[in-house]
């Protein structure tokens, strides 16, 4: 296999890890901050293009925790899945 080969393979499941954390990093925010964002949504000036502003900011909390350790527990994310299918 070609170095650019294992890097394009490497950058592949860097990504999938990535977005495997990103998943679980929102998931357990929008349940931590569930009531907070039912309040939101009923607000009278909620519009449309509120949700993604939220999204947005609550994927912003992710960069407090490392590159390093995003990669591993995205990584162990995607193992867990794969042994549960």
């Amino acid at each position: 296999m070609s170095s650019q080969a294992k890097n394009s393979t490497a950058t592949a499941s860097d990504k999938a890890a990535e977005q495997a954390f990103t998943d679980y990093y929102l998931q357990q925010a929008t349940k931590e901050f569930g009531d907070d964002l039912a309040k939101l949504q009923k607000a009278p000036d909620f519009k449309n293009g509120s949700l993604e502003v939220i999204v947005e900011a609550l994927k912003q909390g992710r960069t407090t925790i490392s590159e390093k350790d995003r990669a591993r527990i995205g990584r162990t994310i995607l193992e867990k899945s794969d042994k549960e299918e």
